[in-house]
């Protein structure tokens, strides 16, 4: 609001009381440009918070994109290793059936149906496994972003105590050369 005036302004034959004016009026123009900078570094902070939490939302997504894939393909897994158990559930019904016509046969199924139970077992573990990796790589990613989120925090808290020490500071010394 109060512009500095030059100064010429105010040649040495000024009145005390005009000079105490003029040196007031041009402390609280350089105090108020302060403010204005402050304020201006104030909405700078602000928008790079702003930015921050839109960065900690993207990792956010990310992070439950990547349990849906997990979920997807423990899912997948889980139906694999359920179509190999009613597989061998069907081999041992028909090895059963022909057990009376010919043993080797029931020899040969029993081997098939060993192999799919080895293979539905291997797929249960890599179900448990997969899922174990999710919800392991959900928590790091969680880890991750929290941290990620504390520091920016931090950061953008000790700039905004130290831009309002310093707009405290300028108040005072305005105040005091009022």
């Amino acid at each position: 609001p109060f512009a500095a005036a030059p100064a010429a302004a105010c040649p040495s034959t000024c009145a005390p009381s005009s000079a105490v004016a003029y040196a007031t009026a041009a402390a609280t123009a350089t105090a108020q440009r302060d403010v204005d900078n402050l304020e201006a570094a104030l909405a700078q902070e602000a928008e790079a918070r702003a930015i921050a939490q839109a960065e900690v939302e993207v990792q956010r997504r990310r992070a439950d994109a990547a349990e849906e894939s997990a979920r997807t393909a423990v899912a997948e897994l889980e139906a694999d290793a359920s179509a190999e158990r009613r597989a061998a559930a069907r081999g041992r019904r028909e090895l059963e059936t022909n057990n009376r016509e010919l043993r080797a046969h029931i020899e040969h199924a029993e081997a098939e149906m060993a192999s799919a139970a080895w293979r539905a077992e291997t797929a249960e573990r890599a179900a448990a496994s997969a899922a174990q990796a999710a919800i392991t790589a959900k928590e790091l990613a969680q880890q991750e972003v929290w941290a990620e989120t504390a520091e920016a925090t931090a950061a953008l808290e000790k700039r905004l105590e130290e831009a309002e020490r310093a707009l405290g500071e300028l108040r005072v010394e305005a105040a005091e050369a009022a």
